[in-house]
């Protein structure tokens, strides 16, 4: 069958080495895959590229005929999970927000408010029906009103004495991003879809038209995630029955500092040396760095040079965790245990 790419989405993260954020599947809603059948439009997946393309017989296409200028959505789920502790996101997300992309920002060819995906991506999201908390003893005698993103009013409710939730039924409008306004003051801004899921990741809102379809084929636009960088924490377990010390770390090509020595005892009872980068370290998928630990055997008095380096490993993406410092303030670091 012939066809004629019209839109490609490509998801992409710094942490692989290819670029391809991998892990990801982007689904379409079911009032989206409903509307690209009406229309004799298709959803494929190449790798992380996703395309829409249309049937190409030799005849008008239907979403030329009438014009077509829609609102396409889709569900971005990941299928990794360890996602957050290599992507430079907040390590948490509520269960009721997922991240939003759009391309309403025709500036730019990214659907993230900014280049890359960050934590103000962050929006709620909520079946046609829910229920909304209001506080009737500041409210009373006010309106709730739902716009959609035209400014149009779509649903408007009365705030009534002793009534602190209002159930706002939008079960006969598209899905899509909403604005919840008190008397003109805005509330919130909201997703509303009956067909997300609890492990939903994100939801991505196209505005397409048979006018941007035709200036451009296809349309090219990217989500981006940006690599984790942590701070490498190295445990240095001495297995052996003399002392080990003057341990230093070498890295090639890039020097990489890492602090001076401190003990801790780790959580079995055993004793470790501490040894941290002073600045944090980008996670890749694979490294070009590498680390070497230098160290001395220390017998009595006398200092022996054990004449070779050892190799460092680099950080499994399982062992991140935060560590909140002295001044409150929190660090992401990269436990490694190093047995000697």
């Amino acid at each position: 069958m012939r066809v004629t790419p019209l839109y490609q989405l490509n998801v992409l993260h710094d942490y692989f080495s290819d670029g391809r954020c991998k892990n990801v599947e982007v689904v379409p809603s079911r009032e989206t895959a409903r509307m690209l059948q009406q229309y004799g439009l298709f959803f494929r997946q190449v790798e992380t590229t996703y395309h829409i393309v249309a049937k190409n017989d030799g005849n008008t296409p239907l979403f030329v005929e009438e014009n077509l200028q829609t609102s396409l959505n889709f569900h971005l789920k990941i299928n990794d999970p360890y996602f957050l502790n290599y992507t430079d996101l907040p390590l948490e997300i509520s269960s009721n927000q997922v991240y939003y992309f759009s391309n309403l920002n025709a500036a730019t060819s990214f659907l993230s408010k900014e280049e890359k995906a960050n934590g103000q991506d962050q929006l709620a999201i909520k079946t046609k029906q829910f229920s909304y908390e209001v506080d009737a003893a500041t409210h009373e005698g006010k309106q709730l009103q739902v716009k959609n993103q035209n400014g149009e009013v779509v649903d408007e409710y009365e705030i009534k004495a002793v009534q602190n939730h209002i159930l706002v039924d939008l079960q006969h409008q598209a899905e899509g991003v909403y604005d919840i306004y008190i008397e003109e003051e805005l509330k919130e801004k909201t997703i509303i879809s009956n067909s997300a899921t609890p492990t939903d990741f994100g939801f991505i809102q196209l505005e397409l038209s048979t006018n941007t379809w035709s200036k451009e084929r296809p349309i090219k636009q990217f989500i981006q995630f940006k690599n984790r960088a942590t701070y490498w924490q190295y445990n240095i377990i001495n297995t052996h029955d003399y002392q080990l010390g003057n341990f230093s770390v070498a890295t090639a090509p890039t020097t990489i500092d890492f602090s001076a020595l401190d003990s801790r005892t780790l959580p079995n009872g055993q004793e470790a040396m501490l040894l941290s980068s002073a600045q944090e370290i980008p996670l890749q998928e694979r490294y070009t760095n590498t680390l070497k630990l230098n160290m001395n055997k220390i017998i009595g008095n006398q200092i022996h040079n054990i004449g070779s380096s050892i190799p460092l490993p680099y950080p499994d993406n399982k062992t991140i965790k935060p560590i909140t410092q002295a001044d409150n303030t929190t660090k992401i670091v990269s436990d490694i245990y190093v047995y000697l």
